[in-house]
């Protein structure tokens, strides 16, 4: 169901999937993904509609809600399995022409954030900007 509200969202007024109109430029998309094969078909599929217009891919690691959890991706994927965030990461780095940006959106409560310093400067060094929240 996601998928297709993603896809309806940018639809053209012709109502083409194939043929996308992103209206901001630049763009920044996100995605939700713990397969790392899958994020980077999506990527390229997104990199494809927007015409250019899409100038990085960021990868959410941040949500927090119960969906992200039986999804495998948010703050449950860099939580439970960081190793799994920093293929996807690592993957999407690897395949998007080096002119498109790869980041991540994380969240840390706020005594955590010192902690994870050091740890986010290696974990996360395929990845442009880091946003912590």
């Amino acid at each position: 169901a996601s998928r297709q509200r993603i896809l309806s969202a940018l639809q053209t007024k012709n109502n083409s999937p194939e043929t996308t109109l992103f209206e901001v430029k630049p763009t920044v998309v996100q995605i939700a993904a713990h397969d790392p094969d899958v994020a980077a078909n999506a990527a390229e599929v997104i990199l494809e509609r927007s015409s250019g217009q899409c100038i990085a891919i960021d990868l959410n690691l941040g949500c927090p809600q119960a969906i992200a959890r039986k999804g495998r991706y948010g703050s449950f994927l860099h939580d439970e399995t960081p190793q799994a965030a920093y293929d996807v990461l690592t993957k999407l780095r690897r395949t998007l022409p080096k002119e498109v940006g790869v980041t991540a959106k994380i969240r840390l409560p706020p005594t955590q954030v010192d902690a994870h310093e050091g740890k986010l400067g290696h974990e996360f060094r395929f990845v442009d900007p880091i946003t912590i929240e």
